[in-house]
């Protein structure tokens, strides 16, 4: 209701005047807390909590609910003539204590005045504020993704809590985020849950919105802040074991075979052959490079620099992306992680069957990924997640690693064993400790043939008790 609102609630107490719990409600008589803004500086401030003070009679005594529901004459009051006795004596209340009694209870707003109190209005207002203003530190207008993110984090937020009123946050709302977060599938349909990073980057999204609300005043005190999963919870990251990868190329390339021999069906966009060139395309580029499902679903020709050997990941890709399955115009819109362009080295093997792909194709610009028409030949890129998911579950690989990070995550432990710094500029993260705590997967067979080098530096026992034996003698 905002930082200067006054209101009321009700509550049983026992008679002894302590609250009475859920387990024994109906024991006890219900009495009226007139809810004032609390004391500045006090810990009720801080904790965003109001100033209760129970509602008497003249003499002093505490003035139970049941004597407002009754006329002097004792005929029952209307609920709403009941409700209007309680405003009254919370405003002759807050007089007596010097508030203004000009913001009255929830129930005695209008229905447009309550919808300016939820949740979702303020988020609409701050979210139109946050996409329109940069960023403090660079001064540089917002990545479009950051605003995604803290939409998905409300979207997710509403769905289990609500759309409750600003100055009425669920109880444990803070303790309960992270655990009832746990339990939303990381897709519809699906059995995976929100991993715990998931999670934490939902619950910091979310902070700021509520340190908007309290900064501009739409609540009192501290804002909420969620309990989150430790950022030392990591998952350990999970390479591709030796030949595994291969394995799926093999099987690719040898449907490929297969189909090429095929005949074409009639009245049908894509060859079966064309399917199979657009699955190894996209197989190669992740196994090679290290490239996301997104980028490679928006990976344009003209961005593979066959001089350079390198692909160029643009920091925004928005194109009309020609027409789906149903004939139906889709866009292809991918940002890239750092919001400006980004370059990864192809190495020699990919380079030659790109080279070699491209020739066929005779084509300088156009979708990588592309239908004969020149259509991406995907509409998102969870439809090309799902390729990499059918092969790998075919050739009994599937799990081992993460369907489409398991090759970053290959890539960075092979090329961290020669210079982390250059699986870092491979992997294009902006901080090597992001390539050491997520991507680099536990060696130890290297490091035990590590170890054994600097141990041959090292006198063993045997050198030892020789010379002893000579001293002896």
């Amino acid at each position: 209701m905002g930082k200067h609102s006054i209101g009321y609630k009700l509550q049983e107490l026992d008679s002894k005047g302590k609250r009475i719990t859920k387990d024994k409600e109906g024991t006890g008589e219900v009495f009226i807390y007139a809810l004032f803004p609390p004391d500045p500086g006090s810990t009720a401030e801080k904790n965003r909590q109001k100033k209760k003070i129970l509602l008497k009679r003249e003499d002093g005594s505490p003035k139970p609910m049941k004597e407002f529901k009754y006329y002097d004459s004792g005929n029952l009051k209307t609920d709403s003539s009941i409700a209007k006795s309680i405003r009254e004596a919370v405003d002759s209340l807050a007089k007596e204590m010097g508030f203004s009694s000009e913001v009255h209870t929830m129930d005695s707003m209008t229905g447009e005045q309550k919808e300016k109190r939820r949740v979702s209005y303020a988020f609409r207002i701050f979210i139109e504020h946050y996409r329109t203003t940069p960023t403090k530190r660079t001064l540089k207008p917002r990545n479009p993704k950051s605003v995604t993110e803290i939409e998905t984090a409300f979207m997710h937020y509403i769905s289990i809590f609500g759309d409750h009123y600003i100055d009425d946050f669920p109880q444990h709302v803070a303790k309960d985020f992270q655990l009832k977060m746990a339990m939303i599938p990381t897709r519809p349909g699906a059995s995976k849950k929100l991993a715990p990073r998931s999670i934490r980057k939902h619950g910091i999204a979310l902070h700021q919105f509520f340190d908007h609300l309290s900064e501009r005043g739409w609540i009192s005190g501290r804002p909420v802040k969620f309990d989150l999963p430790s950022v030392r919870e990591t998952p350990t990251p999970r390479k591709w074991k030796p030949g595994s990868q291969d394995k799926v190329t093999q099987r690719i390339v040898g449907l490929l075979e297969e189909a090429k021999s095929k005949p074409g069906k009639k009245n049908r966009r894509m060859s079966e052959a064309d399917i199979v060139q657009n699955h190894l395309r996209s197989w190669m580029v992740n196994a090679h490079i290290g490239l996301r499902l997104s980028e490679i679903w928006s990976l344009r020709i003209e961005n593979i620099d066959q001089k350079t050997g390198h692909v160029l990941i643009p920091a925004v890709i928005d194109m009309e992306g020609g027409l789906d399955n149903n004939k139906q115009p889709f866009k292809v819109v991918c940002h890239s992680k750092s919001g400006r362009d980004e370059r990864s080295a192809i190495p020699e093997a990919c380079m030659d069957f790109l080279k070699q792909d491209l020739e066929e194709r005779d084509q300088k610009e156009g979708w990588f990924l592309a239908r004969p028409d020149g259509s991406c030949a995907y509409k998102t890129p969870e439809a090309l997640g799902k390729v990499f998911e059918r092969h790998q579950k075919a050739v009994g690989i599937f799990g081992e690693a993460k369907r489409s990070h398991g090759a970053r995550v290959t890539i960075g432990t092979e090329m961290g064993k020669q210079n982390i710094y250059f699986a870092q500029q491979q992997l294009r993260h902006k901080d090597v400790s992001t390539t050491l705590a997520s991507y680099v997967a536990e060696t130890p067979d290297e490091v035990r043939e590590a170890l054994n080098k600097v141990s041959e530096g090292f006198q063993k026992p045997k050198d030892f008790e020789s010379r002893n034996t000579e001293k002896v003698m």
